[in-house]
């Protein structure tokens, strides 16, 4: 029985150079976010998966977290990671990162060591200077980005409204920014947070 290799990418290059990679051996599955992130499709754990970040646009918190929960071999492919991002997807178990950055090369590389069962990781970017943010400041700017007030927050999370102002200020002062917008964006850039999740009901 083939392995499957399940790619969750949308430049449509790296399917054609698994292929390249693996002739024979695998087959490809093409997935979509939303069957990644819902679990609709069937991973073994001899299955390798390769996943870019970007596409399926959730947050290293939430990548870990999905990474975690899989059976198979992961790698990400995908452009700008850091290096605390990069150590937090290690602990959760990532086998090779390869950045889209790099020559075609080094990209064929990376995932003939992938699926070859070995270790790939390219540098990642140097790190910015912002401080890392807690799991609950995390929370507190991804609930700001879904629109809702600071009272809306502290009932949310069971928190005073003063500790929530507490939360706010930190985060702004640990990515360096000046506004709510501007630390939202910056929160997004350094995928602290998911750009694009509904408004909680």
């Amino acid at each position: 029985m083939k392995q499957q290799v399940h790619i969750a990418d949308k430049e449509g290059v790296y399917p054609y150079l698994v292929s390249q990679v693996a002739g024979n051996e695998v087959s490809i599955q093409l997935l979509t976010p939303s069957q990644l992130r819902n679990k609709t499709v069937i991973i073994q754990d001899h299955d390798y998966l390769i996943i870019d970040p970007d596409y399926l646009d959730v947050s290293i918190g939430r990548l870990c977290e999905l990474i975690a929960s899989l059976p198979c071999r992961s790698a990400v492919l995908c452009r700008d990671l850091r290096g605390h991002e990069l150590e937090q997807l290690k602990a959760s178990g990532l086998c090779s990162y390869i950045n889209k950055c790099e020559n075609y090369d080094q990209i064929r590389e990376g995932i003939t060591s992938f699926l070859a069962s070995r270790s790939y990781f390219s540098n990642p970017i140097i790190e910015e200077q912002e401080e890392a943010l807690s799991g609950r400041e995390q929370s507190v700017i991804q609930l700001i980005s879904h629109g809702l007030s600071t009272i809306e927050i502290a009932d949310q999370l069971s928190l005073s409204v003063h500790t929530i102002n507490s939360h706010r200020k930190n985060i702004l002062k640990k990515l360096k920014a000046r506004t709510t917008g501007d630390m939202i964006a910056k929160a997004i850039h350094l995928r602290l947070i998911s750009c694009s999740s509904p408004r909680p009901s």
